[in-house]
């Protein structure tokens, strides 16, 4: 602490000082706290919070609309997809009916070709037969 100015007695200058540290941040605060109210004052000609309701319940019609429109789309999108979901069963079945056609084909031409093995072993037992032996 400082020293009193002459003639002041050190209690009392003591007291002041005190004061001072006391009052100075109070001060401060009282500074402090009206930058902030300006910074919060209301301006609006009807209560802040009133307004704040209108704009929330305007958010939210404007959220509302956009939900249901996608929710539309999604409609659309499911609709879509069941289309596709179908026209995929059908290319299933088609390449189903085609693989049992390839497989009757291939089961039908085994069969020739096995008969035609054994016909031509037949006509060449029968060919070795007829022909002179050296």
């Amino acid at each position: 602490m400082t020293a009193p100015p002459a003639g002041t007695p050190w209690w009392a200058w003591a007291i002041v000082t005190a004061l001072v540290l006391i009052a100075w941040p109070a001060v401060q605060g009282w500074r402090e706290s009206r930058r902030a109210r300006h910074e919060v004052k209301n301006s609006h000609q009807i209560n802040l919070r009133d307004d704040l309701d209108k704009k929330h319940e305007a958010v939210l019609a404007a959220v509302a609309e956009k939900f249901e429109a996608v929710l539309d789309e999604l409609g659309d999108v499911k609709d879509a997809q069941k289309r596709h979901d179908a026209e995929i069963q059908g290319v299933r079945k088609d390449i189903r009916q085609d693989r049992d056609a390839v497989e009757t084909v291939t089961r039908r031409l085994d069969g020739h070709t096995a008969e035609s093995r054994r016909e031509h072993e037949a006509l060449v037992r029968r060919i070795e037969r007829l022909s002179p032996q050296p």
